[in-house]
């Protein structure tokens, strides 16, 4: 990493995958990773113990958890566009943690514009999950929602003029 950076290269993807614990490693990496233009992602076991903060803001468009996601501190990738966690594990996070994390991203001028909390199996989110009936939950800013609707709106009527057109032709 060091290398490419002094080269002035850049890295548009970062896939970080290791079977065995890895906390000796990751701060390192990710430290170096934070120009990474598409996405990071990692796919690590950690510690229950072991944390991360970046040392300068993440300005990937998207960044991705797997595994043991304890370490990851989320409002230290406020910066990425999207955030996806999937939470097999996420045993340190209180409901003071994440009306913290909510409201400091609400009230900032953030890049983050969604984020997606996937195969929920903590207590505290056994009961969303019963009620939704689904395996993640996703919280987007109302900017990226509007456009996220808009977008789907544009969708179902391309879609509704392409049926017209061909009902069309057969005639």
């Amino acid at each position: 990493m060091n290398m490419i950076n002094q080269r002035k290269l850049t890295i548009e993807r970062l896939y970080y995958h290791i079977t065995g614990n890895s906390s000796e490693y990751i701060p390192r990496i990710l430290d170096e990773c934070t120009e990474v233009n598409n996405s990071v992602c990692i796919d690590a076991k950690f510690p229950d113990d072991f944390a991360y903060t970046p040392l300068r803001p993440f300005k990937t468009e998207h960044f991705g958890a797997d595994k043991t996601v304890n370490w990851l501190n989320l409002e230290g990738f406020l910066n990425c566009r999207r955030i996806t966690a999937y939470l097999f594990h996420w045993k340190t996070r209180t409901e003071q943690y994440w009306s913290s994390f909510f409201t400091k991203w609400m009230d900032s001028d953030a890049r983050l514009e969604k984020l997606m909390l996937c195969f929920l199996e903590a207590p505290e989110f056994r009961n969303i999950m019963n009620a939704l009936g689904k395996h993640y939950i996703v919280v987007y800013t109302k900017q990226a929602y509007l456009e996220k609707m808009n977008k789907k709106k544009e969708f179902a009527l391309a879609r509704k003029l392409a049926t017209n057109l061909r009902v069309k032709d057969r005639q």
